[in-house]
């Protein structure tokens, strides 16, 4: 009876390793995400620009939400299913699974991902479902002016202080690609 039960544990560790992904849920690519949002937020910047626009509210700001899906759909895709994004009232975005592509959060689409704006730090944060993080630098010239204004207007308006960011702690990049590679899979793992 030990022999069939050591057996059995066997098998299951084997299963465990073997067909592990079947059963865990998959991850967006936290490092394709904040590229693609990087892509999305200049493309919004240099419209604001050619339109010479003088003033961002609320409905000019919701224009990044299907700049943003279309950016994280584009291919490679940053997750196996469509994404949609919606900006919060923080200035934040949030990524969800859009099984019917609408860009609405409907029930059953789950959270994916949400990107942060650091201001004080320059830099993008973007946290997954499970919680990692990781983070980049934002080029100089990236969210000047006007965008600029406007986000952090919406963050402070949320109650968002000023050095919310500061002592957030998120994976480099590097290493964020390390641990993604070694869970398997391209869009997640075990």
């Amino acid at each position: 009876m030990q022999k069939y039960l050591g057996y059995l544990v066997i098998a299951v560790i084997a299963g465990y390793f073997f067909l592990g992904d079947m059963f865990t849920p998959a991850r967006a690519d936290l490092g394709a995400v904040l590229d693609r949002t990087i892509l999305a937020l200049t493309h919004f910047e240099k419209q604001v620009q050619k339109h010479q626009l003088t003033k961002l509210d609320e409905a000019a700001l919701k224009q990044l939400e299907p700049l943003m899906q279309k950016a994280m759909n584009a291919k490679p895709p940053v997750y196996e299913k469509p994404v949609g994004v919606k900006l919060l009232k923080d200035a934040s975005f949030q990524g969800f699974s859009d099984a019917n592509g609408n860009n609405v959060e409907d029930a059953g689409d789950a959270k994916l991902f949400t990107v942060e704006i650091d201001f004080e730090g320059r830099r993008l944060i973007a946290t997954g479902a499970g919680g990692a993080s990781t983070g980049t630098r934002l080029a100089s010239g990236l969210l000047g002016g006007m965008l600029l204004g406007s986000l952090m207007s919406n963050q402070r308006a949320a109650g968002v202080k000023p050095g919310a960011f500061a002592n957030r702690k998120v994976q480099s990049r590097a290493s964020y690609a390390r641990s993604r590679a070694r869970s398997g899979g391209r869009f997640g793992g075990k």
